[in-house]
């Protein structure tokens, strides 16, 4: 009996090396399932769903691979038990029989055992390689049919590029069909234009003198949309306050009077409740202020602060101060005199005497001066009457009092009279002797100065006409100062109340024609509340257009807020 378990002992040992080799294969099996699921996470998104499935099922086929080896170990395990018991009861049978007489021998027994378990060992190791071959197959399909995909979504990609393309290819052709298709009407329409303008040149060039004759009406010049003065751009800010205004409030603030015409008193000296009343109802523009107004620096001071409180609205507080003897607050405060601008000797010396002049009426609260001169004449408020000469002084006096807080107001465009009586102030010169004196003016604007007056002088060259007066000529001012020499400040009239004035129009009548003829302010009306009332009635029968009187109003205030463009 020793012996034959000695036997079924060799019999065992090639079970137990098969078991230890399928455990490598194991091994390699699963590091080979462990590649392929690492190499499939490189396929793109749109594979990976597909590929998951796979690997789910190549994992579940393992499983159950190792599953069935794991039941069939466990079998051989019983069997070996089962055969192990069987033999030992066949050899105590054996040697029953043995002891009845039979004639099987005990190494018959045992060579018979020895026989059947090697048998079954074979038959458990042929089992567990066709398990590993079947896996082998299910994981070579599962290549094949996962190259199979692959090969599916490239081919199904590039029929969506070729889509694309050809998609691309149909809209970029249509574009270049409309745009041809555009190109060919503009040119035709260009064409059509072009012929129907030579038609009305050739027509235009028909019409006899008498017609060609046309004098259009102030309103429509000024409200030409393509007029370079047509535009004012002011600020978001600027633009609401000109909204918020009445209409009455606008026309008021056109204007610049005197303190006395304001408050209809013989001489004004104080801000007191008059001014407060008069500027409630009619906030003018400005007021200009005289010797009559001055008694000593603290009184001149508190009443142009007061007056300043009690307006809604920034006032211009003028006064004309070129300098010497000649200016009002100097002399009037008893102040060291400055030299007069005929008296500078250069550029310098203007701009110093502008500074001198500025730093002394900003002290009382002035913010204008009715300076300096840019005409050319030999008179002591005159720069002189070389044209290079003077433009040089001129330029370098706006610039220094306009840095110093107050504003220019250069005077008097065209020219100085040269003809002058009683009721009329003429100049006779040709328009291209006027031209020749405008290089002061030209300099002026080049400064930036916040305003220019216009002359009282009827200049025919550029008015039309021997009647009209510059100031309230659309000729002088719309035609060429705005247009032809670019100006975009505020124009404002010489004195309405002048004899050369007030012989001709009435004041309601002069205030409508300058505001008609491009003028921004009013100066010194002769019948304030005349002026002011004839304006708002034209102003409201359409006479003159609102738009006109907010153009004005944004040159004004934009120089006021320092929104003005120098």
């Amino acid at each position: 009996m020793g012996k034959n378990r000695k036997r079924r002992a060799k019999n065992i040992s090639p079970k137990v090396e098969n078991k230890t080799e399928d455990k490598v294969v194991e091994n390699i099996d699963n590091e080979e399932v462990t590649a392929l699921a690492e190499g499939e996470e490189a396929v793109s998104s749109e594979e990976e769903s597909v590929k998951a499935d796979s690997l789910e099922e190549a994992a579940s086929e393992a499983d159950a691979s190792k599953q069935a080896e794991a039941e069939a170990d466990s079998a051989d395990a019983r069997d070996f038990e089962d055969n192990d018991n069987g033999h030992d009861s066949e050899a105590g049978s054996d040697d029953m029989e043995a002891a009845a007489g039979e004639e099987a021998t005990p190494d018959e027994v045992a060579g018979d055992a020895e026989a059947e378990a090697s048998e079954d060992g074979n038959d458990g190791y042929e089992a567990d390689e066709d398990s590993k071959e079947g896996y082998r197959e299910s994981s070579d399909e599962s290549d094949r049919d996962s190259e199979a995909y692959r090969r599916a979504i490239r081919h199904q990609r590039r029929v969506r590029v070729q889509i694309a393309a050809y998609l691309i290819l149909f809209v970029m052709a249509g574009l270049l069909i409309a745009g041809a298709g555009f190109l060919v009407k503009t040119v035709g329409e260009r064409i059509k234009e072009a012929g129907v303008f030579a038609a009305e040149t050739v027509q235009e060039e028909e019409v006899s003198p008498e017609e060609d004759k046309v004098i259009m009406s102030p309103v429509e010049d000024i409200e030409d949309e393509s007029s370079p003065v047509a535009d004012v751009p002011v600020s978001e800010e600027l633009q609401n306050v000109i909204d918020n205004m009445t209409l009455e409030e606008e026309i008021a603030g056109l204007f610049i009077i005197t303190p006395e015409q304001l408050t209809a008193t013989d001489n004004a000296v104080k801000a007191g409740d008059k001014t407060r009343e008069a500027l409630e109802q009619t906030p003018v523009g400005g007021l200009v202020y005289s010797s009559n107004n001055i008694i000593d620096s603290v009184q001149i001071t508190d009443m142009l602060s007061e007056t300043s409180k009690i307006c809604k609205y920034p006032l211009f507080f003028a006064v004309s101060e070129a300098g010497g003897a000649s200016g009002v607050v100097a002399p009037a405060l008893g102040l060291e005199e400055t030299a007069l601008p005929s008296e500078y000797a250069s550029d310098d010396d203007a701009a110093a005497g502008a500074s001198a002049i500025a730093s002394y009426l900003t002290t009382y609260g002035f913010n204008l001066n009715l300076a300096p001169s840019a005409i050319l004449s030999e008179r002591p408020e005159a720069f002189g009457i070389d044209p290079q000469e003077v433009s040089g002084r001129l330029s370098s006096y706006v610039i220094s009092l306009e840095q110093s807080g107050v504003s220019a107001c250069v005077g008097s465009f065209p020219s100085e009279a040269d003809k002058v009586s009683e009721t009329v102030t003429g100049c006779n010169l040709s328009k291209e002797d006027l031209e020749s004196r405008f290089g002061p003016f030209y300099s002026a604007i080049d400064a930036g100065a916040d305003m220019i007056m216009m002359g009282n002088v009827i200049c025919p060259a550029l008015t039309g006409d021997g009647q009209t007066p510059c100031s309230l000529s659309e000729g002088a001012i719309s035609d060429t100062l705005r247009t032809s020499m670019g100006y975009k400040g505020i124009v404002i009239t010489d004195a309405l109340n002048m004899p050369c004035i007030t012989s001709q129009y009435t004041a309601d009548a002069a205030a409508v024609a300058a505001i008609n003829a491009g003028a921004d302010m009013i100066y010194l009306p002769e019948d304030f509340d005349l002026a002011y009332n004839g304006l708002l009635e034209a102003v409201q029968n359409g006479s003159v257009s609102k738009d006109r009187i907010d153009l004005s109003m944004k040159r004004i205030l934009s120089v006021k807020f320092g929104e003005n463009d120098k």
